[in-house]
């Protein structure tokens, strides 16, 4: 996950914005679950001889080939692509104390993964706008 975010900030006019970038890069699943990883103890020599293989270390790529997979079960890593958020807001400042602020969540929203029968995919809330405006209220006598 990478997050950027830019803030602008405009003093005389009293207005500030501010975008909030996040990327997922880069995600890899996979599914050793699906496999007889868990009940292999090791691999046989030509002579015979069992080397044993700890735990640990079942699941490492030299091993791979002892994998068996399980029927019905996906074994194969995913990928999916990146995905891309982006956030906005904007403040000003009114007169009498009073503020004006502009917000965008999720725009540009690219989801990346959708998911299959085997996975859930990424989801993230829909894009979202909404304006605020908020005004002192003068103090009852």
């Amino acid at each position: 996950m990478l997050t950027t975010r830019l803030i602008h900030h405009q003093p005389r006019i009293g207005i500030v914005v501010t975008a909030t970038i996040q990327a997922t890069l880069r995600q890899i699943r996979r599914d050793v679950a699906a496999t007889d990883t868990l009940s292999f103890a090791g691999y046989i020599t030509r002579m015979g001889i069992l080397v044993p293989v700890p735990v640990a270390n079942r699941g490492d790529a030299q091993y791979a080939d002892l994998h068996v997979g399980l029927k019905g079960q996906r074994t194969d890593e995913q990928r999916s692509p990146s995905d891309w958020l982006l956030n906005l807001q904007v403040s000003k400042t009114l007169p009498l104390g009073g503020r004006f602020a502009f917000y965008a969540f999720n725009l540009l929203d690219k989801v990346g993964n959708f998911g299959d029968a085997f996975t859930i995919g990424r989801l993230f809330p829909p894009m979202r706008v909404g304006v605020e405006v908020t005004m002192p209220v003068p103090a009852w006598r």
